[in-house]
């Protein structure tokens, strides 16, 4: 028997007064409407990642290849261009490839993608990570000097960056009953937690450029088979900190 997949709603927050709210990023509105269903993986991805319950499975090249099928199939649908990963994508390190899909997810829909990633967001991601919980930011100044104007965070538990992603923004409503829904805030069909994590994804954060991200990951972290992901979405007026890796290097190798 598999184990449970979970997600959990983000935490959320603006300058001024910190909050966790079951909607989208602070002061931002939604790119796109949610959808009214959750959209079930087609092609269905769960046999070929469990395979036998190794992290070999969850990396095998039938569960990558159904994951990002099933990912453009969900775009199709709403009729979205499909994405198409760089080149290097399964090469770079799993928190990198969990900033690429995420903003390959909202420059597919005509947002601007989040800056790059930093050090300093992708430590807040990782203890969110280590935890299993959706991490947050501290204080509301970055190591530049730039003052932090809101953020959000997403976590899950899942077999790789494709589907971690997958769940988030397909599977992040209502699944018929508590025990069929893995968004842990979704309690009901118009709980206000349904479709937290894609609103989070997909914020526009006022139309600001100045958004950039962190990321986190723990294999194996939640019940010893599904691995932990975290990310976080911040928004920030001043200085630019330093990237570690940027959406131009993604772009570079292919990312469309």
């Amino acid at each position: 028997m598999q184990p449970t997949r979970v997600t959990v709603l983000s935490g959320v927050a603006l300058a001024g007064a910190l909050l966790l709210a079951p909607t989208g990023a602070a002061n931002a509105a939604m790119a796109n409407r949610s959808p009214t269903v959750n959209k079930p993986p087609s092609p269905a991805y769960d046999d070929a990642c469990w395979g036998d319950g190794s992290v070999a499975a969850q990396q095998s090249t039938a569960c990558r290849d159904a994951a990002l099928a099933a990912i453009n199939n969900a775009h199709a649908a709403e009729g979205v261009r499909p994405i198409r990963l760089p080149r290097n994508y399964w090469s770079l390190s799993v928190d990198k490839q969990l900033f690429v899909i995420t903003d390959l997810e909202r420059t597919s829909r005509g947002l601007r993608p989040l800056q790059g990633l930093t050090r300093q967001l992708d430590s807040w991601a990782a203890t969110g990570a280590r935890h299993n919980t959706d991490p947050t930011a501290i204080g509301w100044r970055l190591s530049s000097g730039a003052q932090i104007r809101s953020w959000a965070s997403n976590w899950a538990a899942d077999y790789n960056s494709l589907t971690a992603d997958y769940s988030w923004m397909y599977l992040d409503g209502w699944g018929g009953s508590r025990a069929t829904t893995s968004n842990l805030d979704c309690t009901s069909p118009r709980a206000q937690g349904c479709w937290g994590h894609r609103d989070n994804i997909l914020a526009q954060f006022s139309g600001s450029r100045s958004v950039i991200g962190g990321t986190g990951h723990v294999m194996r972290g939640w019940d010893g088979y599904f691995n932990s992901y975290s990310e976080l979405l911040l928004q920030y007026s001043g200085h630019r900190p330093a990237f570690d890796y940027t959406w131009s290097d993604a772009t570079t190798a292919g990312a469309r």
